[in-house]
């Protein structure tokens, strides 16, 4: 009996450990269920249960096949389990019927998949509340504007934020009852799927759970579009009046400040290109412009989601005289920003 139980607690012992470096987490690395970058009790529960009947586990794995985890937590564990699917036979994640005019948009790696009991603007209040503080005047969560990459229903709204430094986007599909929704961060590192935020949601909102992960290549990010309303919006805002004169002014300096942006990103790489954006796109619209940027270098799209927000933060900046700076701009005592 005693052997029997000294091999069972080795045996527990090595597929705890099998468990962790199979779902991305290395062997010896901290662990913590709640709390930042906490696992989820979903994973923490059914893992500590499969360690107890390690045996019916194995066997269950060599006889189908050994298959991959369905809960991961690193970009290394998801394609090993995409690949896996693939030389099975599963649907390919980013269909090959998508027009191969894919140039400017970001196609973003794996994510976190989550279900809550919150409807989705409860959803959105919770994230406005978690996401980094942004620059006065830029909501902290921005719509988003997505291609969807998948066979699987495509998400009924997106939006981005910056939450730890690192942004984010997410999709939501709700149900009657629930939310499901991904989480796709950005960032590349190995641990880029252990979210710190989801840790923080969990803390305020219990009904929080992890059900696994989005493949990478399924969301694909668009630059942002214009925002409606918003030049009328600013000459509102500065106390001034809605006409055809102030209309075109805001939008021409709202033109060259996204020009100006794009021409930075452009200059960190060659600066012979930047000018030769700037003299092409010298009168094209704020919206074909970062069309035409996102095709140079889909990496910059994520960057670029709050551009329109952060124009109009500028402009409604209050100058040392008390002004509003698209007032003082008009009134030629205040160079363009």
């Amino acid at each position: 009996m005693g052997t029997f139980i000294g091999f069972w607690f080795i045996g527990a012992l090595i597929a705890g450990m099998a468990f962790r470096v199979r779902a991305g987490l290395g062997m010896w690395s901290s662990y913590r269920m709640l709390g930042d970058g906490g696992l989820g009790v979903e994973w923490t529960l059914i893992t500590v249960g499969k360690t107890f009947v390690w045996p019916v586990v194995l066997a269950y794995w060599l006889l189908n096949d050994r298959p991959e985890p369905r809960i991961v937590f690193n970009e290394k564990a998801a394609r090993r389990r995409q690949e896996a699917e693939r030389l099975a036979g599963a649907p390919p994640q980013a269909p090959g019927g998508e027009d191969p005019a894919d140039t400017g948009v970001a196609v973003l790696g794996s994510g976190r998949r989550l279900r809550t009991m919150l409807d989705l603007p409860g959803c959105l209040a919770l994230l406005e509340q978690l996401a980094d503080p942004p620059r006065p005047g830029i909501p902290p969560v921005l719509p988003a504007t997505w291609q969807w990459r998948d066979d699987a229903p495509a998400p009924e709204a997106s939006v981005s934020f910056t939450a730890g430094g690192t942004v984010i986007v997410a999709a939501f599909w709700p149900e009657p009852d629930r939310t499901v929704f991904g989480l796709y961060p950005v960032d590349d590192g190995p641990d880029r799927l252990i979210i710190p935020l989801i840790g923080h949601w969990k803390q305020i909102d219990t009904s929080l759970g992890s059900i696994g992960t989005l493949d990478a290549g399924t969301y694909g990010l668009l630059p942002p579009r214009p925002v409606p309303g918003l030049v009328p919006d600013i000459l509102t805002a500065a106390g001034l009046p809605v006409e055809p004169a102030g209309l075109a002014d805001v939008g021409e300096r709202m033109q060259r400040m996204v020009l100006g942006r794009a021409g930075q990103f452009l200059a960190v790489r060659d600066a012979t290109l930047a000018a030769r954006f700037a003299e092409e796109h010298r009168t094209s619209d704020p919206d074909v412009i970062l069309r035409a940027l996102a095709v140079w270098d889909p990496g910059v799209v994520p960057h670029l989601q709050d551009l329109y927000f952060r124009a109009r933060a500028i402009l409604l900046e209050t100058t040392p005289d008390g002004r509003p700076a698209i007032v003082a701009l008009i009134a030629g005592t205040l160079s363009q920003p």
